[in-house]
């Protein structure tokens, strides 16, 4: 579908980047728009391909892995393009980058990119939108496609929330079941993908192998336990 003439499949997920951005972080959004950048086009070989050129042959072929075997019921590519524009947002904001500047930035990523960093921020960033109680329609039902009986967003259609603010910077991704993620000044631990008060976190001890994967390896880890869930 990405492929066709149209292109409908590709600028329907640039617009969903476009909502999780705003929702994540308006101070980027709004510095996009104002340069003409919020149509996102520069992300269009992400998803196009499938980020095959922005990474190493061998970390290509886990984020693959990654995105084709996910139990999310979501793109998960959409949490990945998000995950890199959020880990370079203070270079692009900084130097005051319009859309020439961003495309040529963008395509010298290419092979620079840390996959475990960007593996372990699109997994804090999924936990912890879903987690919020007064989600966007749009990220409700079209990006997270949440069941219609969830109690729905005071927001209608509009798909925008009341007060977009930047959701706090993911935590280092160690390969653990458990995090911690923080909103709109909010503190909560994710346990499996669901909220906990963390009275019991159960971690995994650094010299430990899983399946005689590497210990501690993020992306690793993050393989699977994706591939326990299936």
């Amino acid at each position: 579908q990405h492929f066709f003439m149209d292109q409908q499949k590709t600028q329907e997920k640039l617009s969903d980047v476009s909502s999780l951005i705003y929702y994540c972080d308006s101070e980027l959004y709004n510095h996009l728009e104002k340069e003409d950048s919020a149509n996102f086009f520069f992300c269009f070989r992400w998803l196009l391909i499938n980020f095959k050129r922005e990474f190493k042959t061998n970390d290509i072929l886990y984020l693959w892995e990654v995105l084709w075997t996910c139990p999310y019921n979501t793109d998960y590519s959409l949490f990945i393009a998000v995950a890199i524009l959020l880990q370079e947002r203070d270079a692009i904001i900084k130097n005051n980058m319009n859309f020439s500047d961003l495309i040529k930035y963008i395509n010298n990523l290419s092979g620079r990119l840390d996959l475990n960093s960007i593996l372990g921020q699109a997994e804090s960033l999924y936990h912890n939108i879903r987690s919020q109680p007064d989600l966007p329609f749009n990220l409700r039902t079209n990006i997270l496609r949440m069941p219609t009986d969830s109690p729905m967003s005071s927001l209608g259609s509009y798909g925008r929330p009341h007060v977009p603010g930047p959701c706090a910077p993911a935590p280092p991704f160690t390969g653990a079941d458990s995090f911690k993620v923080q909103i709109q000044g909010v503190e909560k631990t994710i346990v499996d993908g669901e909220e906990s008060d963390g009275s019991s976190v159960e971690q995994i001890p650094e010299d430990e192998e899983v399946d005689g994967l590497p210990p501690q390896d993020p992306a690793s880890m993050l393989a699977q336990n994706i591939r326990n869930q299936l």
